[in-house]
């Protein structure tokens, strides 16, 4: 059984952009028209590094979503259990994250 295609982002749609962080990482929610499941994602880039972009994402739960801010984004990424990375930081690969977020 193959995953659905958003597991790589193909079918998302952004519902709601919170801004950037501290950091200046972008978040966003996201649901996917296929299967209907919601996702935060995180960008992050600094332009003066190269090979620097990466993004991270994870699954949430629908009452979850209205507890995510921008202050909270890392947290709930580095506290999920299934959270997916990539961009070019990590090669142009799609993995998986577990634990503490380093940008």
């Amino acid at each position: 059984m193959n995953p659905c295609p958003c597991f790589e982002r193909q079918h998302c749609t952004q519902i709601k952009s919170l801004g950037t962080d501290s950091h200046y990482g972008e978040v966003t929610l996201d649901v996917c028209s296929m299967c209907h499941k919601y996702w935060l994602h995180y960008l992050y880039e600094n332009e003066g590094i190269s090979r620097s972009g990466r993004w991270y994402r994870c699954m949430l739960e629908l009452v979850d979503i209205h507890k995510i801010t921008t202050d909270t984004a890392l947290a709930v990424l580095e506290q999920s259990g299934d959270t997916y990375c990539g961009g070019s930081y990590f090669d142009g690969k799609v993995g998986r994250w577990h634990g503490k977020i380093n940008l």
